[in-house]
């Protein structure tokens, strides 16, 4: 049986990279106050400022690997936890790139482009306040 190829599992950009560009992606478009700091279990908490308003991208490593493993379950596990953090970088730089653009040409304000992360005054994403104020949003999401 073939595995089954997807695109955005073969990236070998590095992480370290990728992180640079988000880093080049923030000065280009006004973002300050950015930073990228990766837990123990490899997860990367992207921060930053835009416009005054704290903003929060959380990338999991875990995530990734659990959908890397089931399309290729004899794969080398460390292997695929590198490729696993490479992708979620190289996937956040693409969303941060095409969600700076669409706020600089118009087609979304700031809000409607990045209201999800939101951060409010202690440090709450606004997208996770909203659904344990409202359990019903999350049938509104489709399930994992």
């Amino acid at each position: 049986m073939a595995t089954k190829r997807v695109a955005w599992q073969e990236t070998s950009v590095p992480v370290d990279k990728s992180l640079n560009q988000i880093r080049e992606l923030m000065k280009k478009y006004g973002a300050d106050q950015w930073s990228f700091p990766e837990t123990k279990d490899g997860d990367i908490d992207i921060y930053f400022s835009y416009k005054g308003q704290p903003v929060s991208i959380s990338l999991h490593s875990e995530q990734m690997f659990k959908r890397m493993m089931n399309l290729k379950p004899r794969a080398d596990r460390d292997k695929t936890m590198e490729a696993a953090k490479r992708v979620i970088a190289r996937q956040a730089f693409n969303y941060l790139k095409v969600t700076f653009e669409v706020i600089e040409t118009g087609l979304f304000s700031p809000v409607e482009a990045l209201l999800p992360h939101f951060l409010n005054e202690k440090g709450q994403k606004f997208s996770d306040v909203m659904m344990n104020q409202n359990p019903d949003i999350k049938k509104l999401l489709p399930p994992k």
